[in-house]
């Protein structure tokens, strides 16, 4: 609740608490513009959230394709980039296809926040079976010595028969830069039994991600 004396809100364990603040950012999000483009004139099939379009880029009309915010599949800079070239790649012939698994998102606050793969929600709302580790980053010594006392968290979902990694989400530190090795795990259709193997650098924040998912049985 919003009100001439801060902000008001509750948490999971019921307590209410108040916040003062001198600014409030709403961020409602984003819908694409479709309006007067002619689409209805060529009949491009359409809808309040986005053009429609198959993996490759396709629209409902051949010889018409659509990618980024326009489609509303993956409203990110760096998705629409690879929705781009997967378009162009399918318009010259070369077979190509939008992958949206791994996908990694970010919110550039202080501290960052990022994440790759499935929520715990998905996983429930879906009905897959997982399994999950939190860890403080503050078991890097690297962290510690470039966050002094501030904390950060990474969260490790992984399949509960094979031990695939479903998803990651970080808070704290530079997740922005963390990040996408996550979605190379997920690409890759990784184990933790194969992160294992794999060396990360010493000493860093990401040794936290390892040391998260390796904790994972």
């Amino acid at each position: 609740k919003i009100d001439k004396n801060g902000i008001s809100y509750t948490r999971e364990n019921g307590k209410t608490e108040m916040m003062q603040s001198e600014i409030i950012l709403n961020a409602t999000g984003r819908c694409p513009n479709l309006e007067n483009i002619g689409l209805d004139e060529i009949g491009v099939l359409y809808n309040a959230e986005g053009i429609k379009t198959d993996l490759q880029g396709k629209t409902s009309v051949p010889g018409v394709w659509a990618c980024g915010d326009v489609t509303g599949r993956c409203l990110l800079a760096h998705a629409a980039t690879r929705e781009g070239i997967v378009a162009v790649n399918n318009m010259f012939g070369k077979k190509d296809m939008m992958r949206y698994k791994a996908i990694p998102n970010v919110i550039y606050t202080h501290p960052e926040v990022a994440g790759a793969g499935m929520t715990e929600q998905m996983l429930q709302q879906e009905e897959i079976g997982y399994k999950k580790n939190i860890l403080p980053l503050n078991i890097s010594g690297r962290f510690v010595a470039e966050n002094g006392k501030k904390v950060g968290y990474v969260k490790v979902l992984t399949g509960s028969q094979y031990n695939e990694i479903l998803g990651v989400h970080i808070i704290g530190g530079v997740a922005s830069e963390m990040i996408y090795g996550i979605s190379a795990f997920i690409e890759m259709e990784m184990r933790v039994e194969d992160i294992k193997e794999i060396v990360f650098p010493h000493p860093t924040v990401s040794e936290a991600i390892k040391e998260a998912i390796c904790q994972i049985k």
